[in-house]
């Protein structure tokens, strides 16, 4: 289950770096003003340091992600294992002690009959 959990987050942050870069980058080069891509301008110059910074923003956003996908993973699957493992424990030991009372309490296996008001 958790591992389902973890994996869905980095798929959506690779996912959605990659759509990123792909938005910024065409929205950037629609504004090169018919300037030539092989010609090395001032627009052209700026446009590109404008991808890259939004290049290394996107990369920058989605490896913080992934490192506290990391992070949150390294810390709850050691703490969810323990977990379940303290409560399957318990209520084993809770059902074990349920049906020893059951046994010894023969009061318990009575039925209460509800009690009815007669018709006139």
């Amino acid at each position: 289950m958790m591992i389902k959990l973890y994996r869905g987050l980095v798929d959506i942050l690779t996912s959605q770096c990659e759509s990123l870069n792909k938005e910024f980058i065409t929205h950037i080069r629609t504004f090169n003003e018919g300037v030539d891509e092989q010609s090395f301008g001032t627009a052209g110059f700026w446009n590109l340091l404008l991808e890259v910074v939004y290049i290394l923003y996107v990369k920058t956003f989605v490896g913080v992600g992934i490192l506290m996908t990391i992070g949150l993973a390294v810390i709850f699957f050691p703490l969810y294992a323990l977990w379940s493992s303290i409560t399957n424990a318990f209520n084993f030991n809770m059902r074990f002690h349920q049906q020893e009372q059951h046994d010894q309490r023969p009061e318990i296996n009575q039925q209460f009959v509800e009690p009815k008001m007669e018709k006139k």
